[in-house]
């Protein structure tokens, strides 16, 4: 409990926290999570490699966004939906074969329930997805 002094005497006021956000909220803050991480994705993407760490930045503020969405994605109630965006906030982490192979087992999973909870996904897309979902452009 937070203590105040006012004209002598010692007020009692407990400590504002942060709430959780509601359901509604959370929904809207994890999609802003996967729509900043994307955006952010698209500039890793562009961004040369050179000495200048901009990919290591970008990288380290897609990562930051991603896991901020996939800390509120716990809470959400079970849904196709609910594993459909975990697979795209992970697979927004994966930028090189070593984060494909630490990712790989849980998007994998995650893609496997978002199927198994909507029938419509199997239809939609029957082929497994890659080993490695990085986005980089194949190599001649």
């Amino acid at each position: 409990m937070g203590r105040r002094r006012r004209g002598g005497r010692v007020d009692q006021r407990p400590r504002s926290r942060p709430l959780a956000p509601g359901p509604a909220a959370a929904a809207l803050q994890i999609r802003a999570g996967l729509l900043a991480a994307e955006l952010l994705r698209v500039r890793f993407e562009q961004a040369a490699a050179g000495p200048a760490g901009e990919r290591e930045r970008l990288g380290q503020q897609i990562d930051a966004f991603a896991e901020e969405a996939l800390a509120l994605l716990v809470a959400q109630p079970e849904s196709s939906e609910r594993h459909r965006l975990e697979a795209d906030l992970l697979a927004t982490m994966i930028r090189s074969d070593f984060r494909a192979k630490k990712y790989e087992a849980r998007f994998n999973a995650a893609v496997a329930h978002a199927r198994e909870l909507d029938p419509a996904n199997r239809a939609r897309s029957s082929r497994r997805p890659s080993r490695s979902c990085s986005r980089r452009p194949a190599r001649p």
